[in-house]
């Protein structure tokens, strides 16, 4: 702002909740995003040629066949996303938001009532179990087997306002 004198124009407060969010959405989405990626090489190819074969289309295929199958990867991916937003202390404390991670270094440090602190800690700590025994629980009886695929699925180019969508 100094450099530019740009005092009088209106900046959105990044030091916020939201700017936060959008930092940590942008630096732990590779979590997911990876996982993903090889779930989908994993099984995507032969998971997708059977849909086909029974007479599935391309969306509902990858709707009914290919992403059930590949739902644990994605549970433990943002599972771990999850746990990493919980216990996260430098990027909240930078951006100004109070979160339990800072309540808890307050308590420690501040307070010096290890006490508290560790009864918070695990707060976090349930709560990432009660993530992971959720899931386990939505998923019920369904095991999911990957045996790893001989080939891959071809891309399809996508133009125009489908470009941009996907991204």
């Amino acid at each position: 702002r100094d450099w530019f004198d740009t005092s009088n124009v209106w900046f959105p407060d990044v030091r916020s909740l939201p700017g936060a969010a959008i930092a940590l959405s942008l630096t732990l989405y590779p979590y997911v995003y990876v996982l993903m990626l090889t779930a989908l090489r994993e099984q995507g190819l032969r998971t997708w040629q059977v849909s086909r074969t029974l007479g599935q289309g391309r969306i509902r295929g990858a709707w009914r066949a290919v992403l059930p199958a590949a739902r644990p990867t994605l549970a433990a991916g943002v599972a771990l996303v999850m746990m990493e937003v919980l216990t996260d202390f430098a990027t909240v404390q930078y951006f100004n938001v109070e979160t339990l991670p800072v309540g808890i270094y307050k308590v420690w440090t501040g307070e010096a009532n290890t006490a508290v602190a560790t009864q918070l800690a695990v707060l976090v700590l349930g709560f990432a179990l009660a993530i992971i025994v959720l899931e386990r629980a939505l998923r019920g009886r369904a095991r999911f087997y990957q045996a790893g695929a001989k080939g891959f699925l071809e891309p399809v180019m996508l133009r125009g306002s489908r470009r941009w969508l996907a991204t």
